[in-house]
């Protein structure tokens, strides 16, 4: 027997429920990387919802710059101007502060709903402190430099009509950011939905649409077979097997395996689990063979020196040819048998993990599940029949019975919850950002009305004029998906590997995502550039 290492570890309770990811927790625990994956989001949408004050701000200031030369010409200092802007920017946060609390007073109570968690913070004073002083610690961050930009006009530019906001560098760069968190959310949403669709439509090598399960009892051991051929008759039961555990659990059970080589028998040196079938097993999740036969009540040896692999098992023993295996000697834990059959391989973990190795043994059976196949067509009279005939051999026990496809769906409910959030989170981002491209559109709009009209009057067209408005912002967008395709790609393919089988990510979906980019921005922009295209030069040159 292969010699085997068991070592010891120790874990602080505390970070039980964040850190470990063992098997057979007493409760699902929760993930660490989560928590930071969307504290980053969060920070995320907390900087493109500053940058946007930024750029509001600085846009703001084109039609408040008269109040500043006049201010300072009646004697106002710099820093009093400064104190002004940052006061102002914090009052906005505070006020915005009050709202987000309020407001997220009831998100909360659906988030507790979507996650099956008790958050609350109103109870907790030290996390309201915080959320003040981080409030007031933004809006002094995002309100500094449009509090430099207006300190610094000069009055007699200002009061001549010439305008001031800042350098477009920065406020351009500042977009640029935005779009690009916002189009690394998109791919991210695009990736995952992709990928759960790869999961519920990937063949998994066993039939689970039509598949219910039940707990199985000791008591029905004696007369199983009563039990059986009462399900059996009616036409809407396929079939009905037993099992030490089912398709979505875990391969937790295992024990050493020896194979003839030569004149004795040697450890196969791998680990191969081990789940005990009966004879219907098979049949009633339509695993195929691909060499030998299925268990058989007509062979009493199969019950006690019959061994079923599967194709990993092989593989994991050097085996190419399943059919040489075939009436081999073979021995598990401790019992020698033969091999009677090889299965073909399918996913009975998750498809976070490979197809492990696998044997299928009838010996002391100890079952823990019943699986029952109900035809389509007649699946409410199968589950009525199913309850009738449990009724009659198990009155003192529950009813209660599973959906495979459900168990199935719940192996990924982490990621589908993600997919969902990602999905609000992407809406929100690609918000705020265009909250911050419609500043800058109508900061534009503000600097050049005049040459707009100047260009009207020497014939230029509309088209040409919503052009010559638009191409920045394609510019920017652009720059923006050139920032955020390698960041996305990198994230991506990390969350990607955590699955055994995944999807490849393809460049029409970035390139998707920069066209929604693009459509969203100019979308955005639109109103103002058709304003200023469509209005009458006279308006705006009739004082010049």
């Amino acid at each position: 027997m292969a010699s085997r290492v068991t070592s010891l570890q120790l874990q602080k309770v505390t970070d039980i429920h964040l850190h470990s990811h063992l098997d057979d927790e007493l409760e699902p625990p929760g993930n660490i990387n989560t928590v930071y994956l969307m504290g980053t989001i969060g920070l995320f949408i907390i900087l493109i919802a500053g940058f946007n004050f930024i750029n509001l701000s600085t846009a703001q200031a084109t039609k408040r710059s008269k109040e500043v030369g006049i201010r300072k010409v009646a004697g106002a200092l710099k820093t009093q101007l400064m104190n002004q802007y940052l006061s102002e920017s914090v009052l906005i946060s505070l006020f915005a502060c009050a709202i987000a609390l309020g407001s997220g007073y009831f998100a909360l109570q659906w988030l507790n709903g979507f996650t099956d968690k008790s958050i609350s913070f109103l109870g907790n004073p030290t996390l309201l402190m915080a959320m003040v002083g981080g409030t007031i610690i933004i809006g002094l961050l995002a309100g500094l430099y449009p509090a430099f930009v207006i300190s610094a006009f000069r009055p007699a530019v200002i009061l001549k009509g010439k305008q001031s906001g800042g350098k477009p560098i920065l406020r351009r760069a500042l977009v640029v950011v935005q779009f690009s968190i916002s189009i690394v959310l998109i791919i991210a949403t695009t990736v995952i939905f992709s990928q759960l669709d790869y999961l519920n439509n990937k063949d998994l090598g066993y039939a689970k649409d039509q598949v219910i399960t039940l707990p199985y009892y000791g008591s029905l051991n004696n007369n199983f077979d009563a039990f059986y051929n009462a399900l059996t008759e009616h036409s809407s039961i396929k079939n009905a097997g037993r099992s030490s555990r089912i398709p979505t659990g875990r391969l937790l059970d295992s024990m050493g395996a020896q194979m003839r080589k030569g004149d004795s028998l040697q450890n196969v040196g791998s680990r191969i689990a081990y789940i005990r079938v009966d004879h219907t097993f098979f049949d009633t999740y339509s695993i195929p063979f691909v060499a030998g036969r299925n268990f058989s009540k007509n062979v009493r040896t199969d019950d006690s020196l019959g061994y079923v692999l599967n194709e990993a098992a092989l593989v994991a023993m050097g085996i190419d040819d399943p059919a040489s295996l075939i009436d081999q000697e073979f021995s598990y834990g401790g019992v020698n048998g033969k091999v009677i059959g090889v299965v073909k391989d399918f996913h009975f973990e998750s498809l976070h993990q490979t197809i492990n190795p696998i044997i299928f043994l009838i010996q002391q059976p100890a079952y823990n599940s019943l699986s029952i196949q109900v035809a389509g067509t007649n699946f409410q009279d199968g589950l009525n029949h199913i309850e009738k005939v449990w009724r009659e051999f198990l009155p003192n026990q529950l009813f209660e019975y599973t959906f495979m496809n459900e168990r199935y769906n719940n192996l990924y409910q982490t990621e589908t919850k993600q997919s969902q959030l990602f999905t609000g989170f992407s809406l929100l981002a690609i918000f705020i950002a265009c909250l911050g491209l419609f500043g800058l559109a109508t900061f534009n709009t503000l600097q050049r009305i005049k040459e707009i009209g100047i260009r009207k009057v020497l014939g230029a067209s509309v088209p040409n004029i919503l052009t010559l408005l638009s191409r920045e912002i394609v510019v920017l967008v652009l720059v923006a998906n050139v920032v955020a395709w390698p960041v996305a790609w990198y994230f991506m393919d990390k969350w990607l590997n955590t699955f055994a089988y995944r999807i490849e990510m393809n460049v029409l979906l970035y390139a998707l995502a920069a066209f929604v980019a693009v459509t969203i921005a100019l979308l955005t922009v639109s109103s103002q550039t058709l304003k200023a295209a469509m209005t009458n030069p006279a308006n705006t040159l009739r004082y010049e």
